[in-house]
């Protein structure tokens, strides 16, 4: 498994945060990039899968916390094509399976619900809605606490009924389900996020599609 040189998690995390891709370079030595190898035959998002295939094999990453380049977005930057972004991503999720990113989460110590919360994004990047719902359930049983933090010293230390409210307002708005919007308002007054807003802004404007013709009937 990985040796971290910082906190696990800050890697790790990338198999949940996939809704919202950000670049991560890593500094990588140069045996285990000759190993991992870039996937070139990618359109775009061969950093995500690079990071990916890294955090499964044997290696040492560690992130520098100062800038060593700056990256710049033009109107015809392929990072900008929205649906070529999702699709590059499910093209690389798609490649790494639920026991093997449960195993990443057990080895470096994260709870079972929270490794639950991975593989609920996971599955909703591959288009698996009914493994996501399924795995929304292990995250958040019946009888949890929602005020409890589980992360309380990791990368998301927050109330358990704000990761609730966003990862159920999530799938309902890639099912295009009426109640995204109350679920992701809701995460929004719990907490406000970039990506909660991102998402709820989404399901905001589907909804004002969807009753378009309504209101034009009428």
């Amino acid at each position: 498994m990985l040796d971290f040189m910082l906190d696990p998690g800050a890697m790790l995390r990338t198999f949940e945060r996939n809704y919202l891709p950000v670049p991560a370079w890593p500094a990588v030595r140069t045996e285990v990039a000759k190993k991992v190898r870039y996937v070139t035959a990618l359109p775009t998002g061969e950093d995500l899968d690079f990071n990916l295939r890294v955090l499964r094999s044997s290696g040492r990453i560690k992130m520098l916390p100062c800038i060593r380049y700056r990256q710049y977005a033009y109107p015809q930057s392929l990072s900008l094509n929205i649906r070529l972004q999702r699709s590059t991503v499910n093209s690389v999720i798609i490649n790494h399976s639920d026991a093997e990113a449960g195993k990443l989460f057990n080895h470096f110590g994260f709870s079972a619900r929270v490794a639950s919360c991975a593989l609920c994004s996971m599955a909703i990047f591959r288009d698996e809605y009914g493994k996501a719902d399924f795995f929304l359930q292990e995250a958040f049983p019946a009888r949890s606490d929602p005020r409890e933090i589980l992360e309380l010293k990791g990368t998301l230390p927050i109330q358990e009924r704000w990761k609730q409210a966003f990862f159920a307002g999530t799938l309902e708005l890639f099912l295009e389900g009426e109640e995204a919007v109350n679920f992701l308002e809701r995460a929004e007054r719990i907490r406000p996020t970039g990506e909660g807003a991102n998402n709820l802004g989404v399901a905001t404007i589907l909804r004002v599609r969807a009753l378009e013709p309504r209101i034009s009937f009428s």
